[in-house]
């Protein structure tokens, strides 16, 4: 039995198709989401300003895609960039002062898991003051902002113990250690007032 082009072909589209739609149904961060966070724990373990080309060839990011986070990364603050001979990227702020929420809301532009979570609730069958379903999300939703705020970039160089991540995924921040910007290990507290943007 000979198989024409044309089935050839359409099955292979098929099957594209169907892993691209598999791929969609997968819950997660973006690439450049991930690129961003290793971009600054690089920084804030090496402690100085890193030549792009070292950071890229250390992390496995596309230099050019490196330069695309890195100038939103800039923009926001989190790093700064210098030019010349012993240019690079170093860190616009303390570790213990960025958080994964920042990186993940300047990345994602968003943390919201589902639309009825934003701010004016909206919700298609005007539910969601009543909606059991949207009552679950909320309350995952906390936990996955206790949990985005609790984590800095100073605390993902600890080795933290799942018990520790589980802890900051139910409370939230609290106290962690972290290097200053004088680059002394300390612990330090994280103020709740301060997760509200």
């Amino acid at each position: 039995m000979k198989v024409s082009e044309h089935a050839v072909k359409y099955a292979a589209s098929f099957i594209e198709k169907r892993k691209t739609i598999e791929r969609k149904r997968t819950m997660q961060l973006k690439l450049t989401t991930d690129y961003a966070v290793r971009i600054l724990t690089y920084l804030a373990r090496e402690g100085r300003v890193v030549p792009i080309a070292e950071i890229a060839e250390a992390m496995e990011i596309p230099e050019k895609y490196l330069n695309r986070i890195g100038l939103a990364l800039r923009n926001e603050g989190l790093i700064t960039s210098h030019r010349g001979k012993n240019g690079g990227y170093g860190l616009g702020r303390a570790p213990e002062s960025i958080r994964l929420y920042d990186v993940v809301l300047l990345v994602e532009g968003t943390v919201v898991l589902n639309r009825c979570l934003e701010g004016d609730s909206y919700c298609g069958r005007d539910a969601a003051f009543y909606c059991t379903v949207h009552k679950c999300y909320s309350v995952m939703q906390k936990k996955w902002e206790n949990f985005l705020s609790g984590v800095t970039i100073a605390s993902l160089l600890e080795d933290m113990s799942e018990e520790e991540i589980e802890r900051r995924i139910d409370h939230g921040p609290a106290v962690g250690f972290g290097r200053g910007a004088d680059g002394v290990q300390r612990e330090f507290a994280v103020q709740k007032e301060t997760l509200v943007n």
